[in-house]
């Protein structure tokens, strides 16, 4: 039984619920994949193609094509219809982290406790020449009155494939320019790792794979079209980043005089 220190806030946990989700049921990234994925959310249905190549993502959806090229830290935006592209680079924003380093968290004093459970039904069957597994995990949070995480009971219902080159990540979610809030945490053993999920259910968001394959994919999906002509973005100026940025560290610097 581990003892650890978990950051939340309870004021933007309602906001950010999907997000997490989302992020919880996001696919792990291999060498080269590529799937077509329907997202159905509280009964509202997307699509999207997405591919992967090392750590380079191109998603396309209803919403347009989008690239991004993880060693520049570059976003393409490609429009086909106009045959155009737009290139996005982010500025550092650096009162924000400067805010993120010197605030002083909130210590709750509360403990919470994570209990894990992962079931294996037994039941397998054939997806894209892979064999699934049909999987359910459930993790249930148990919190004191007062403390910074909610109480809840989630599972999650999924059929799972192993793949090649799966690297299995977690991704850590926080509020911007809030005030961390800390809890001492106890889990009861380890959250299991099932898999790449082809169907997934938790709640009322659903991911499921209509098309799958891990051949290797063409470098050039993730560039821009050479007869694409690129287009300037919509900018700020450093003045605007600069006070959006400057009341987080104002808050940061308040956290000490409480």
């Amino acid at each position: 039984m581990a003892v650890l220190w978990l950051s939340n806030s309870s004021d933007t946990m309602k906001g950010m619920r999907l997000l997490i989700l989302s992020l919880i049921l996001a696919r792990a990234m291999f060498a080269d994949m590529y799937e077509v994925v329907k997202y159905t959310i509280a009964g509202k249905e997307s699509i999207s193609a997405n591919y992967t190549q090392g750590r380079n993502v191109r998603s396309e959806s209803g919403t347009g094509i989008r690239i991004f090229i993880a060693d520049t830290q570059t976003t393409l935006i490609l429009d086909p219809a106009r045959k155009q592209y737009m290139e996005l680079k982010g500025r550092p924003a650096l009162l924000f982290t400067l805010a993120q380093w010197i605030a002083r968290p909130r210590e709750s004093g509360k403990t919470v406790h994570i209990y894990y459970e992962t079931k294996d039904t037994g039941e397998r069957k054939d997806l894209f020449g892979h064999t699934a597994r049909h999987v359910i995990t459930r993790e249930r949070i148990v919190a004191e009155p007062g403390a910074c995480t909610l109480s809840q009971d989630t599972e999650t219902d999924g059929w799972y494939i192993d793949l090649p080159g799966e690297r299995r990540t977690r991704a850590e979610v926080r509020a911007l320019g809030d005030r961390p809030c800390h809890d001492q945490v106890i889990r009861h053993g380890e959250p299991a790792w099932p898999g790449f999920a082809m169907l997934s259910v938790r709640g009322e968001m659903k991911r499921e794979v209509l098309e799958f394959s891990a051949a290797p994919l063409d470098p050039k999906l993730f560039e821009a079209p050479a007869d694409y002509k690129r287009t300037d973005p919509p900018t700020t100026s450093w003045i605007q980043d600069l006070n959006w940025q400057w009341p987080m560290l104002q808050r940061a610097i308040e956290t000490w005089l409480e």
